[in-house]
């Protein structure tokens, strides 16, 4: 089974959003069979807890499932067991990069940004989904990660070739 990981910081905001969003266009094209999703942040402030309000708003808003995701911590197992690990900024991208560093992980050239696959990606692209814990504009956020996981999402079937 291939296996997506989105990671944010706390994990109450935007990783459980994507996984929930993920979840959901995986299970709409009939791929839960072959394909995992799961969120965690670098942090540990939040672990046990549900998504975010703010999540779970706009997600019940577009109809989506959350049930069962509540926040954890990014862990060794999580590196060596995900197929796409997808962050959901630079500070994220740097917090694991140290981590897999201090368990004794190379460089982890196959980290990915989420924004990558942005409908409207390009070169310099600021790559930072905003995290609405400071912002408040969740439905900006669930826009861009819906567009960015539909496109995550036809990328790794072509790749994977389902």
């Amino acid at each position: 089974m291939l296996t997506i990981t989105f990671i944010c910081l706390g994990n109450i905001c935007r990783s459980p959003m994507a996984e929930a969003l993920m979840r959901h266009k995986v299970a709409e094209a009939g791929l839960s069979d072959k394909i995992q999703v799961d969120s965690v942040g670098t942090g540990n402030w939040h672990v046990g807890e549900r998504p975010h309000r703010g999540t779970a708003k706009v997600l019940k808003y577009h109809d989506i499932d959350f049930k069962g995701i509540t926040a954890r911590q990014l862990n060794e197992r999580d590196i060596e067991e995900s197929d796409y690990l997808v962050v959901m900024d630079l500070d994220n991208y740097n917090d694991v990069q140290r981590m897999a560093r201090h368990w004794g992980f190379e460089e982890l050239r196959d980290l990915r940004f989420l924004l990558e696959y942005a409908s409207d990606a390009r070169d310099g692209m600021d790559l930072n989904v905003p995290d609405p814990w400071y912002t408040g504009n969740f439905e900006a956020v669930y826009q861009m990660v819906d567009d960015a996981c539909t496109n995550l999402l036809g990328a790794i079937r072509k790749e994977q070739r389902l």
